[in-house]
């Protein structure tokens, strides 16, 4: 039965992630094209991958860090097998400890195993009641209650009360575990998750090296029912801490402030679109100003036309930004302790725990994590492990460039650079060496040059709605 139940959530699961693509690839703000990534080289002076193939092995230096996993006793299979595959790959050579976290405390058995399958260090923590568990002002008939909602609505996980707490715990409380604090370094690891490549060199150290914060291997895009206000709330607390984004929040959302203005071409991000569309707002006033209309048809047409167009809706635009859904899969993170741990993210933490998001919808530690680092890290203090191949559940990463990569044996899996890359291509063209934010476009400057050229085509004798754009 158990079987059945897990083979069915997974079924939901594609459905619901296929749908969620579908939306995104026809949002009207998005590339038309979604490029194949995995042939190209992506490197840049912003990031690169730290070497290209395999590496003499150096263990003569190590970092403060730790390999760290939430599990639970029944887990123990899936346990081992991420364990046998991160080993057998990396930690053989660099021998770094192992962090085993639980709500309850792990067995004796779950010890004796786990110990087989390294020759590193492992240390079993169990997670305080108070940082597990909900609040107690709320009651289990408030929480049943909000979980039976969103699993009516279909939502994934969402009547799985232990998986809400899992994902508030890991978005606010792990980094302060004894067993973690101690350390300036994390690499999270799931149970069930293979690794495809070998790493023959310290991520650690190489992050240290190069002033790298936050390392990830996959990102894609949230399913939007998940986290209807968490956006909303972001962008609250942004506004009463008064806090000055980084350039990495331009990753995670979708800006519609193209121009000086604050109400008009929300949509139109490109240059030629907003001058068309002031053009035509020009043609069409002049055109309702004159009192004996001109015979021809062409601007009543297009006057008639606009009046019948739906305007596109934005579910989650706050102070004309929206939450373009993209973040980084946390279940893969290297990264730095205190990045979470500080004083300021637990306040961030706090503000949206406070919602109450975690229970009334399901907030993944994804989407937190990802949001967090936009609004506190430039682009060049973030990592793409491209090199590193990774499996967990349905989504695999694995290099298909055979200099990236050391002796890789990849599955034949949907490849995000190929399947998911819309929050990919975000990545490629914001770290380019070339790219430049787009110049804010001056309505009124274009409004009374684009006026003055419409006036004199008119006056000699031009049609109402030619394009002289």
């Amino acid at each position: 039965m158990k079987k059945i139940i897990n083979r069915i959530c997974l079924i939901i699961c594609l459905i619901t992630i296929s749908i969620s693509l579908f939306i995104i690839r026809s949002q009207s703000y998005t590339e038309k094209r979604i490029p194949d990534l995995t042939d190209e080289k992506i490197t840049s002076k912003i990031d690169s991958v730290f070497y290209e193939n395999c590496q003499k092995i150096d263990v003569s230096r190590k970092a403060n860090a730790t390999i760290v996993m939430l599990c639970r006793n029944s887990e123990i299979d899936k346990v081992i097998q991420s364990m046998k595959s991160l080993e057998g790959h990396f930690n053989q050579w660099f021998n770094y400890p192992w962090t085993f976290l639980n709500d309850e405390p792990f067995s004796e058995n779950f010890k004796q195993q786990v110990s087989k399958h390294t020759n590193a260090k492992i240390e079993f923590g169990l997670i305080p009641k108070e940082q597990w568990d909900f609040p107690n002002y709320l009651s289990k008939e408030e929480l049943d209650e909000n979980f039976q909602y969103q699993s009516d609505r279909t939502i994934l996980y969402s009547n799985l009360e232990s998986y809400h707490k899992m994902c508030r715990y890991y978005s606010g409380a792990f980094f302060k575990h004894p067993l973690i604090s101690k350390y300036k370094w994390y690499w999270r690891v799931e149970p069930n998750v293979k690794f495809h490549c070998d790493l023959t060199y310290d991520p650690f150290i190489e992050m240290e090296e190069k002033n790298k914060k936050y390392g990830f291997n996959i990102i894609l895009s949230e399913l939007y029912y998940t986290t209807p206000n968490l956006f909303r709330q972001v962008r609250k607390y942004i506004q009463i801490k008064k806090i000055q984004v980084k350039d990495t929040w331009k990753l995670l959302t979708f800006n519609s402030k193209w121009t000086t203005s604050d109400t008009k071409y929300l949509d139109k991000p490109e240059k030629d679109e907003i001058l068309r569309e002031i053009q035509d707002q020009i043609y069409i006033k002049k055109f309702l100003e004159l009192k004996e209309k001109p015979k021809e048809t062409e601007m009543i047409d297009q006057i008639i036309r606009r009046s019948k167009e739906m305007p596109y809706l934005h579910e989650d635009r706050i102070n004309l930004q929206d939450f373009n859904l993209c973040h980084f899969w946390s279940n893969f993170e290297i990264a730095r302790v205190d990045l979470f741990s500080d004083n300021e993210y637990q306040d961030f933490f706090n503000f949206l725990d406070e919602s109450g998001g975690f229970y009334k919808e399901r907030w993944g530690d994804a989407p937190i994590h990802s949001l967090y680092v936009g609004m506190k890290l430039n682009l060049n203090e973030l990592h793409y492990f491209r090199d590193i191949g990774y499996q967990h559940d349905i989504f695999s990463h694995c290099p298909r460039d055979s200099v990236v990569g050391c002796n890789c044996n990849c599955p034949n899996w949907p490849e995000p650079e190929i399947e998911l890359s819309k929050c990919m291509s975000y990545w490629v063209k914001y770290t380019s060496d070339d790219y430049k934010d787009k110049p804010v476009i001056d309505v009124e400057y274009w409004e009374n040059k684009l006026t003055k050229k419409i006036e004199k085509h008119l006056r000699e004798g031009g049609k109402y709605g030619q394009n002289l754009i």
